[in-house]
């Protein structure tokens, strides 16, 4: 979701013309020692990179560079990515869904603007066009977590999440997936919804910033047709004993959805094909949404992702209650336990096998990261103690656990048991800071989970991998 948004990954531009670093808030903005410009270490060309189309022949393909440049001469304040050297410097694992929430063109235009401070590498349009803005081997701002820009290839589509059942085209979902084939297979990403996910699945990197996490695509992206699509349709895998794939039929599947104010074309009813189960206190029809530690009851409001799992991801089943009419399953999500009925005739769930964590032995509970991130000791001396590297790596290194945990006995599926723990440190476009376009590497190990409707990161020295 790329507008209407107030900088969702990039930078904040203040009335200086400088702006606060990705990451930073403003209140960590100070002034910089200008006076230290060195030569970046391996940092690639940064200005004005050539964009040259990355897609299969199958699809139209436009090159439309986004915006990279300097707001009134200041190499600290630019959009609306960085330069980098993926996948030599940072491995490209997941494809990250967005919509744009506006028109092909609204967005093409956005990410032309460098003071809008977002972009992603492609947008598809309702024709099914592509429109390929950024190279792949950079990095735009777009997930609303730098560790995911790092990470991922970000494709944004036309239209909004609140009226999707009639924005995504067909042509628009053929067009994206044959792109998704395209760079899954170039770069080695698994086809799976733990890899290819929507903006609704990234997490927050602190706690503070998940009540504000999008939730894009949203409940009317298609994902059954749209991984069918890709070539890896869920289909059922393993006894069903342990573990369950969501994977509500699309056209019967049909939830309430309550629209905000204001959304033309939305309505508040449960009349369109969704893509989610809720979860409930408990097994029967009527019973509350289940309350997430940090944002509270799930409802039926679009932007209300808390009791809700989307198709494709897979969970573990903590119990289970049969019914002449179907199967209610209790899975763990967030920290928490949640019922859903899966119906004999149209299944919300499919059997899956899957490796998992738990908590090790004597921990009564585990906490949850929203990124791995490198030990303050990964850094070297003289960047901690310099401007601007002094008050932004500090709030990475190490990144402090959400206020979600993992207690005793749960159980949660492995999306990647070798997570990546790096960071890239960039600061102004023409790398002219010290260190500046560097990655750095943590030895902290960590595991990538599907936690709840979001993915999220433990450390392998907490769990037990199964």
């Amino acid at each position: 979701m790329a507008l209407g948004v107030s900088y969702p990954a990039g930078a904040v531009a203040e009335s200086s013309g400088s702006v606060a670093p990705r990451g930073a808030s403003q209140s960590e903005k100070s002034t910089f020692n200008t006076n230290k410009m060195t030569k970046a270490l391996n940092a690639p060309a940064l200005i004005k990179p050539t964009v040259k189309a990355e897609c299969p022949p199958t699809i139209r393909c436009v090159v439309a560079p986004a915006a990279f440049e300097a707001n009134d001469g200041n190499v600290e304040d630019y959009g609306n990515y960085d330069t980098a050297n993926r996948p030599k410097d940072l491995k490209i694992n997941s494809i990250l869904i967005h919509d744009g929430e506006g028109t092909c063109q609204d967005i093409v235009d956005a990410f032309k603007n460098p003071r809008h401070y977002a972009s992603s590498q492609y947008v598809v349009c309702r024709d099914g066009t592509v429109y390929q803005m950024v190279r792949n081997q950079d990095l735009p701002w777009h997930a609303g977590n730098w560790y995911f820009n790092m990470h991922s290839i970000g494709i944004e589509h036309e239209g909004s999440a609140a009226t999707g059942s009639t924005d995504y085209t067909f042509a628009m979902y053929r067009a994206s997936a044959e792109l998704v084939r395209y760079l899954t297979h170039r770069f080695d990403i698994p086809r799976d919804r733990g890899h290819i996910i929507g903006h609704d699945n990234v997490p927050a990197v602190k706690t503070s910033q998940i009540a504000g996490m999008h939730y894009d695509p949203g409940p009317y992206w298609n994902w059954q047709l749209y991984m069918t699509l890709v070539g890896a349709p869920v289909v059922p895998s393993g006894t069903g004993k342990d573990f369950v794939t969501i994977a509500p039929q699309w056209g019967l599947s049909r939830q309430a959805v309550v629209c905000p104010a204001g959304v033309e074309g939305c309505s508040s009813d449960a009349s369109k094909p969704t893509n989610f189960v809720n979860l409930t206190v408990e097994p029967r029809a009527n019973s509350a949404f289940i309350t997430d530690p940090v944002i509270g009851e799930g409802s039926a409001l679009i932007s209300n992702n808390a009791a809700r799992l989307f198709y494709g991801q897979t969970v573990a089943i903590a119990d289970k209650k049969l019914e002449r009419n179907g199967i209610w399953y209790q899975v763990w999500a967030n920290g928490i336990k949640g019922w859903f009925f899966s119906p004999w005739v149209a299944p919300t769930a499919f059997p899956a096998s899957s490796k998992y964590i738990t908590p090790k032995s004597g921990l009564a509970s585990i906490p949850v990261y929203g990124r791995p991130s490198p030990e303050l000791s990964a850094y070297p001396a003289d960047l901690i103690g310099s401007s601007p590297a002094s008050f932004w790596i500090p709030t990475l290194a190490p990144t402090d656990p959400l206020a979600y945990t993992i207690p005793a006995g749960q159980k949660y599926t492995v999306i990647d048991k070798n997570a990546v723990n790096d960071h890239f440190y960039a600061w102004a476009m023409d790398a002219s800071f010290p260190y500046d376009h560097t990655v750095w590497k943590g030895k902290t190990k960590f595991i990538e989970i599907q936690f709840g409707n979001r993915v999220g990161f433990v450390k392998a020295a907490d769990v037990v991998l199964k």
